[in-house]
C-alpha cells in the first residue's frame, strides 16, 4: 500500500513539475526588445547614452531569478550602470556582454521597462548596435531556455547627436541634400569616352575598326597553356552561346583566338606580362608566362559587349586595338576574414573570381583568430570540433562564446558563427585559386588573436588529463596555468595570447605549418608564404610569467616583457625558413619597443625572408611604411585609410561598416598614391582636414632606391560586421575595382603633379572617368556574372530648390525612381530625368546599369 502511494504521489508530483515547466516556456515571440542610441554628444567625453526597452509579452513575471540577456556589441567599456537601477550590464568578454536583472526587477506580462546606459565610444550606425541578442529563460526546474530574440527593433538614428560621434565632429552627414552636392562634380560620359579595359593598362592603341566574333573562331594553342585556353574557352561559351573549340594546330580558313608562349626577354622576364592585338584576322594574345596569357585573356573579356553577360550573342564586335601590359605591383592583394563570421567555399569561389577578373593575384586567406578556427587540423581535431563553434555555453568546453552578432545557436545553417573548411574544401579552393592565377597566403595567427587555438587545446588538454595521459595533454598546451599576467587586447580579451617560453607553443605551431603544407603538396599547388599574425599583442602579457621571466633572465638580451614577441617571431621565421617559406606578419613583427614605450622599426630582421604587412597610416604613422621600406624591409602597404574595405561607405546610420579608420567609398582606394602617402587626402578621427604642409614635415619621405621595396598593395575585409555573402559582396564591390586599377595600372599621371591645385583638377577628372566607365560597364556585368554580385549601389541625392525636386546619382547613368505616395519606387515608379515639381514627402531610389537599386533616401517639401 505505501508503495502505491509513493507512486502516486511520485506521478503527481511529476506531472506538477511538468506543467510548472510548461508554464514557464516562452515562445521566441513573447519577449521583444527596441534599442536606441539616445546622444552621442551628450558630454565632452567619447561617451555615448544608450538605452533597451524589453516587452514581456508572455505570460509569466520575469523576475531576478528567470532570466539574463546576452549579446554582441563592438568593444566597449561599460562606463557607468549607475543608470541601470533594475539591471546590471557586464562585459564577458571580448564582444560579449550581459543584461542581468537586479533582486528589486519585476516585469510583468504585458509591461515593459527602459534600461539606459552609458558606454565608450559611439554608436552612430545601426551596424554599432547590439546584436545576436538572445534571452536565457530559467525553468521552475533549474533548466534553461534559450530564446533567440526575433522581435528587435533598432530604432532609427534621426538627429544630430546620434549621428555625429561628439559635438566636435566635422564629417559631413551623409543626407540626400549633402549628396546630392557631391555627385554634382561628375557628369555623365557617352560610351565612345569609356575606358575599354579595367585595370587600365601600360600602352593601348586603337584602330578604328572592329572584328567579328562569331561561331567559326577556335582557341589555338599548345598544351602548356591549356589551362588558360580552357578558360578562355568556357567564358566564351557563355557570353556566345556556342562551344568554342581548342586546337593544337592551325584549321585552315577559320579565325582563331591564339594564345603564345614567347621567350621572356622579349617582356623583361615579367612573367605577368602580355601583349593583346586584334586585329581583322583574329586575336593574338602572346605572353613570356602562363599568368601573363591569363591575364591577356581577361583584357580580351573586357573588350566584349557587356550586353552578353546578360545574354548570349552568338556574333558580336570587339574594337581592333593593340596592348602591351604589364602590372604595377608584383603583389595585388585581398585579405578576407572568415574567422569574426564564416563565409562557406562557394562563395570564396565566387570571390576569387571577381578578384581574377580585375587581375589581382593574391588572397590573403584569414583562417585562424580570437572567435574561430577555420581549417581543419586531421592530428588536432579539437580546433574545429571546438574552435570553429560559437554558441550560448556557460563553461566554454562544447564551443567558443557568441561574438560578432553570432547568436545563442552553433547551427552554421543560421549562424554566421559556425563552420570550417575540410581539407578537401581548403584544397579545393587554393587549386581554384591557382588556376585562376591566385596565390592563397593563409593566416596562422600567433602569439595574440590566439583565444579559439588556446581554447580547443585546453579542451584538448582536459580530455586527454582525464584519461590519465598526462604527457599526450601537454604537449600542445598553447599556456602556461602559472602565468598571472594581466593584460586586455584591443578587442577586450584577458586570454588570447599563448606562452611564447613553451616548447609545445612551437610544437603546436609546427604541426600546423607541416598539415597546412602537405596541403597544398597535395594539391599540386605551391606555397612560398605563411603570414603569422603578429599583431595587436596587448600590454602587460608575460609580464608575471614565471617562465617567459625565466627565458628572459637566460636570454640575456630582452629587458621589456613585451618584446618577447621578437624572439618569437625569430624562431617561427626560423622554422618556416627551414620549410623554402617566407613569413608575413602585419607590422608589429618588425617593430620593437624602447624604454620610454616608444615602438621603432627593428632593423636586424631586415633580411628579406620577413614581410611585413603596413596597415597603420593614421596620424602620425603616416610614413611607416616608408620608414620600412627604408631600412630595408620588402613589405605589403595595407593602409588603412584607404584600402580597409570593412570600414562603411559613409556614416549614414544605414550604411554598414566600421569607421576607426575612416569612411571609405569607391574613390578612397583609386586615390591611393603609396610612394608618396603625403599628396593623400587625410582626415583626422572627426572628419578635420589635415594639413600635409605642417602635419607631415618632419615625417620620413620614402627614398628613391628604397621605392622598390614597396612589392605591392593589399585590401583588408576585416568581418567584425559581415554576415554572410551579401554584406561581404556590398562592402567588397565596387571598391575592389578601384583597389586593382591602383595596384595594376600605371603610376597616375596626377601623382606626380606638384601643384597642389591642378593636381585636383586632374584628379577629379581622371576620376569622373573612371567612375563613369565602372558604371557603365562593369556594374552592369557584375549583375550577372556568376548570377550576379550583391554590389553596393548608393543612394541618390537630391535636394529641394525653388520648389523643385533635383536628383543625381554617384553612379553617373544610374537611373533615379521616385514615388510621392508613400509607397516604395521600383522601376514602374516615376523616372527622374529633370527637375520637377517637390509637394509632400518623396521616397528616392537609384538603379545602376543592370537591374541593381540601391536602399531608398526620402526627402520632404516644406510646401
Amino acid at each position: 500500500m505505501n508503495f502505491k502511494v509513493s507512486l502516486i504521489v511520485l506521478i503527481i508530483f511529476s506531472l506538477f513539475n511538468r506543467c510548472s515547466t510548461k508554464k514557464m516556456d516562452i515562445n521566441p515571440t513573447d519577449i521583444s526588445v527596441k534599442w536606441e542610441v539616445v546622444s552621442n554628444t551628450f558630454s565632452n567625453k567619447a561617451q555615448a547614452l544608450a538605452a533597451f526597452t524589453i516587452y514581456n509579452n508572455s505570460k509569466i513575471t520575469l523576475s531576478p531569478d528567470n532570466w539574463e540577456l546576452f549579446f554582441s556589441q563592438g568593444p566597449r567599456n561599460i562606463v557607468s550602470d549607475t543608470l541601470l537601477e533594475l539591471c546590471s550590464m557586464r562585459n564577458i568578454s571580448g564582444d560579449y556582454y550581459a543584461l542581468l536583472p537586479k533582486q528589486n526587477f519585476k516585469l510583468a506580462p504585458g509591461d515593459s521597462v527602459r534600461i539606459e546606459y552609458i558606454a565608450e565610444s559611439w554608436y552612430i550606425k545601426e551596424s554599432d548596435a547590439p546584436a545576436g541578442l538572445y534571452f536565457v529563460i530559467k525553468t521552475n526546474t533549474n533548466a534553461e531556455q534559450i530564446i533567440a530574440v526575433e522581435n528587435y527593433q533598432i530604432l532609427p538614428f534621426s538627429k544630430p547627436e546620434q549621428m555625429k560621434r561628439f559635438k566636435y565632429d566635422q564629417e559631413p552627414l551623409a543626407t540626400p541634400e549633402w549628396q546630392y552636392t557631391e555627385n554634382s562634380r561628375l557628369n555623365r560620359l557617352s560610351e565612345d569616352k569609356l575606358l575599354p579595359i579595367i585595370p587600365q593598362p601600360a600602352y593601348m592603341k586603337t584602330s578604328g575598326d572592329s572584328l567579328v566574333i562569331d561561331k567559326r573562331f577556335y582557341v589555338l594553342c599548345k598544351p602548356e597553356l591549356k589551362n588558360e585556353a580552357e578558360f578562355l574557352s568556357k567564358r566564351l561559351n557563355k557570353l556566345t552561346g556556342t562551344e568554342i573549340a581548342l586546337s593544337e594546330t592551325s584549321i585552315a580558313g577559320k579565325p582563331a583566338f591564339e594564345l603564345l608562349l614567347s621567350e621572356a626577354e622579349k617582356f623583361n622576364h615579367n612573367n605577368e606580362a602580355y601583349t593583346l592585338i586584334v586585329s581583322g584576322k583574329g586575336v593574338t594574345i602572346e605572353a613570356c608566362g602562363t599568368a601573363g596569357i591569363y591575364y591577356g585573356v581577361q583584357s580580351l573579356l573586357m573588350l566584349f559587349p557587356k550586353e552578353a553577360y546578360a545574354i548570349p550573342m552568338e556574333s558580336l564586335k570587339i574594337p581592333q586595338l593593340i596592348v602591351n601590359d604589364m602590372p604595377r605591383y608584383a603583389y595585388r592583394g585581398m585579405h578576407i576574414d572568415v574567422c569574426r563570421n564564416f563565409q562557406t567555399k562557394d562563395e570564396i569561389l565566387r570571390v576569387i573570381d571577381v578578384l581574377a577578373m580585375y587581375k589581382l593575384n593574391t588572397l590573403h586567406f584569414y583562417i585562424t583568430e580570437d572567435e574561430g578556427w577555420r581549417i581543419e587540423i586531421k592530428s588536432l581535431p579539437e580546433l574545429t570540433s571546438f574552435g570553429s563553434k560559437r554558441g550560448h555555453t556557460t563553461t566554454e568546453t562544447d564551443m567558443l562564446r557568441p561574438a560578432y552578432g553570432s547568436g545563442p545557436f552553433s547551427d552554421p545553417a543560421i549562424s554566421t558563427g559556425t563552420g570550417y573548411y575540410t581539407q578537401d574544401d581548403f584544397k579545393e579552393i587554393i587549386a581554384y585559386a591557382h588556376n585562376n592565377h591566385i596565390r592563397v597566403i593563409p593566416s596562422i595567427n600567433f602569439p595574440g588573436h590566439a583565444r579559439a587555438a588556446i581554447k580547443s587545446m585546453e579542451v584538448r588538454y582536459n580530455r586527454l588529463m582525464k584519461e590519465g595521459k598526462t604527457e599526450e595533454a601537454t604537449k600542445f598546451r598553447l599556456i602556461d596555468p602559472e602565468d598571472k599576467s594581466v593584460y586586455r587586447s584591443i578587442q577586450g580579451y584577458t586570454d588570447n595570447v599563448v606562452d611564447v617560453s613553451l616548447e609545445s607553443t612551437y610544437r603546436f605551431f609546427e604541426t600546423v605549418v607541416d598539415e597546412v603544407i602537405e596541403m597544398y603538396a597535395s594539391a599540386g599547388v605551391p606555397l612560398d608564404m605563411i603570414h603569422t599574425g603578429g599583431d595587436e599583442v596587448p600590454e602587460g602579457v608575460w609580464a608575471k610569467s614565471p617562465s617567459c621571466l625565466e627565458l628572459m633572465e637566460k636570454l640575456g638580451n630582452i629587458s621589456e616583457a613585451k618584446n618577447l614577441q621578437q624572439y618569437f617571431a625569430t624562431r617561427t621565421n626560423a622554422l618556416l625558413a627551414e620549410r623554402n617559406l617566407k613569413t608575413g606578419g602585419w607590422e608589429e613583427i618588425a617593430l620593437t619597443k624602447l624604454p620610454d614605450g616608444k615602438y621603432v622599426v627593428n632593423p636586424e630582421l631586415a633580411n628579406g625572408n620577413i614581410i611585413p604587412y603596413v596597415w597603420n597610416n593614421l596620424d602620425g604613422s603616416v610614413d611607416l611604411s616608408n620608414r620600412m621600406a627604408n631600412a630595408g624591409y620588402p613589405l605589403v602597404f595595407c593602409g588603412v585609410t584607404n584600402i580597409y574595405f570593412d570600414m562603411a561607405y559613409n556614416n549614414d546610420p544605414k550604411e554598414p561598416g566600421l569607421y576607426w579608420g575612416g569612411f571609405i567609398d569607391e574613390r578612397k582606394p583609386w586615390e591611393l598614391a603609396p610612394e608618396n602617402l603625403f599628396i593623400t587626402t587625410f582626415k583626422n578621427s572627426m572628419g578635420v582636414p589635415i594639413d600635409a604642409k605642417t602635419e607631415f614635415a618632419k615625417m620620413e619621405k620614402l627614398k628613391p632606391d628604397a621605392a622598390k621595396n614597396i612589392i605591392g598593395l593589399q585590401a583588408q575585409m576585416w568581418a567584425e560586421t559581415i554576415h554572410g555573402p551579401h554584406m561581404l559582396e556590398h562592402l567588397l564591390l565596387p571598391k575592389l575595382i578601384s583597389f586593382a586599377e591602383r595596384a595594376w595600372a600605371p603610376v597616375p599621371a596626377w601623382q606626380n603633379i606638384t601643384d597642389e591645385k591642378k593636381r585636383k583638377i586632374t584628379v577629379d577628372r581622371e576620376w569622373n572617368l573612371f567612375i563613369n566607365s565602372v558604371t557603365a560597364k562593369e556594374l552592369y556585368k557584375l549583375s550577372f556574372f556568376n548570377g550576379g554580385y550583391s554590389f553596393r549601389v548608393p543612394p541618390p541625392g537630391a535636394i529641394i530648390e525653388d520648389g523643385l525636386l533635383k536628383a543625381n546619382s554617384q553612379y553617373p547613368g544610374a537611373k533615379i525612381y521616385y514615388t510621392t505616395d508613400g509607397s516604395m519606387p521600383n522601376e514602374n515608379s516615376l523616372l527622374y530625368s529633370a527637375p520637377v515639381e517637390a509637394k509632400g514627402t518623396i521616397i528616392l531610389a537609384a538603379v545602376a546599369p543592370g537591374g541593381r537599386m540601391s536602399r531608398t533616401v526620402s526627402i520632404t517639401s516644406p510646401r
